[in-house]
């Protein structure tokens, strides 16, 4: 087994094996184990196997302190939310929601101790022990009638209870009675069909797995990683031929194992396990901002921590609102359901302070000016009003209505059209304002490709 044993990886989906639930006052349930693989953040949802329980990671321990989040291999103590202590046993696992499913059945890789008494039989009744749980189930040897003593071979296991298990996985195999360590072995496929013995293609089909099946060594790779790799760095940490890499990348997605996006492939499990993080975060900040329309990109992409790059944070999103799960804009991010909230009061000052903007025109208030008016809680409904297209935000502390804006953007292309440029001081004219509002607004409209600067001269861009 040492020969195919990896490093456990911080990246992609977390996973941790319950050994122990309780109850500690003034917080609630608290369950421990040792991180098997990912990151587990404060804040989390988390989906509890192989229960099927939704919940989320309240507060979180590393070796006894406290932290804001845990890493592959660190031993921790979770403090989950909305769950009961006694709706949780030893061998649970907790992951992201969408991730690995509870499965009764496994293919498996098994290698006998060469001292053991007796060779694992076809039926016989066999005790697993895989991450913290023990289950007992029944064998099925595929390629021969039995694994003797000190051989190894391939095997179906049929469990009495379901456990959560992925490929690549490592346990230890018991003698149902006496209870005595037989062998151990690798999981292979967590979610196989029953097969016939000594089916020859089930077999060879077997061996590529244990071997590193193409289709299994891209499905690892991408695994690791939340926000997918694109084709050339997928290639690189495979070292898989460009004829077998492109079979493997086809044979993933007829399966749904793998999505495109952005020019990106992402693993399903992974791409799941962040959406929910994604879809958690959004509910966070639309309970905190029931005004605003929706989060920024950035904020939600910083928000997700820092091995989301903008790149794979880009791909992400993409299929999220392809999926229907979150809706876009130019700026921000919202939950389908999401509608901006407002009490009467907050309604009445929205619709003053817009007032106030279209009679202002091209002259109109500054952010500053505006809490004296209208008080402290207006920088909220100036947000409502820009995420809702009411107002155009120019720079840091100018805004327009965007009547004004259109009107100033209209006599803008009148006046080039007809005399060809431009200067500050013939535009301020123009639209009847001033160097405080013109100089914004015609950065503005450079940055729009609305026109195109020289100096202090303005044409057309287009």
């Amino acid at each position: 087994l040492a020969e195919h044993s990896e490093q456990r990886s911080i990246q992609g989906p977390f996973r941790l094996p319950i050994d122990r639930a309780f109850t500690m006052t003034g917080f609630g349930t608290v369950v421990t184990g040792t991180l098997a693989s990912g990151t587990l953040r404060v804040g989390d949802p988390i989906r509890i196997l192989p229960e099927g329980i939704e919940s989320r990671a309240r507060q979180i321990q590393v070796h006894g302190e406290k932290r804001d989040q845990a890493c592959a291999g660190s031993r921790t103590a979770v403090n989950l939310a909305g769950v009961g202590v006694d709706e949780l046993t030893r061998g649970s696992v907790l992951v992201p929601p969408g991730y690995l499913e509870p499965a009764t059945v496994l293919d498996v890789w098994v290698r006998v101790l060469k001292g053991s008494k007796w060779p694992l039989k076809s039926r016989a009744r066999v005790r697993l022990h895989i991450g913290t749980a023990e289950v007992i189930g029944r064998s099925t040897i595929l390629e021969a009638s039995e694994i003797a003593p000190g051989d190894a071979g391939f095997a179906q296991l049929k469990l009495e209870v379901p456990v959560a298990a992925a490929r690549g996985d490592r346990f230890v195999l018991r003698f149902y009675s006496p209870m005595r360590v037989m062998g151990g072995g690798i999981v292979l496929d967590p979610a196989p069909a029953r097969h016939r013995r000594k089916d020859t293609s089930v077999i060879d089909r077997l061996r590529r797995k244990l071997k590193g099946d193409p289709a299994d060594i891209v499905d690892d790779a991408l695994s690791l990683t939340e926000t997918g790799l694109v084709k050339s760095e997928i290639s690189r940490r495979t070292a898989l031929s460009e004829q077998e890499l492109d079979s493997a990348l086809d044979e993933l997605e007829a399966y749904g194992r793998i999505l495109r996006a952005a020019g990106r492939y992402l693993q399903s499990g992974a791409y799941e396990s962040l959406a929910a993080r994604v879809q958690a975060v959004l509910e966070d900040y639309h309970g905190k901002y029931p005004m605003r329309a929706g989060m920024p990109k950035e904020e939600l992409r910083a928000a997700l921590g820092p091995r989301v790059d903008a790149k794979g944070f880009q791909a992400i999103v993409s299929v999220m609102s392809s999926d229907g799960r979150i809706v876009l804009s130019e700026s921000t991010v919202r939950l389908p359901e999401h509608k901006p909230t407002l009490t009467e009061q907050q309604r009445k000052t929205a619709d003053a302070v817009e007032q106030e903007f279209r009679e202002a025109g091209v002259n109109p208030p500054t952010f500053a000016e505006l809490p004296r008016s209208h008080g402290t809680e207006v920088a909220e409904v100036l947000k409502l009003l820009v995420d809702g297209g009411a107002l155009v935000k120019i720079s840091p502390e100018i805004c327009f209505h965007r009547e004004a804006l259109e009107s100033a953007e209209n006599a803008l292309r009148k006046c080039l059209e007809a005399n060809g440029q431009m200067t500050v001081s013939q535009f301020r004219d123009v639209i009847g304002s001033s160097r405080k509002y013109v100089v914004p607004l015609l950065e503005y409209f450079d940055r729009k490709r609305v026109t195109r600067r020289s100096g202090d001269i303005r044409t057309l861009a287009g």
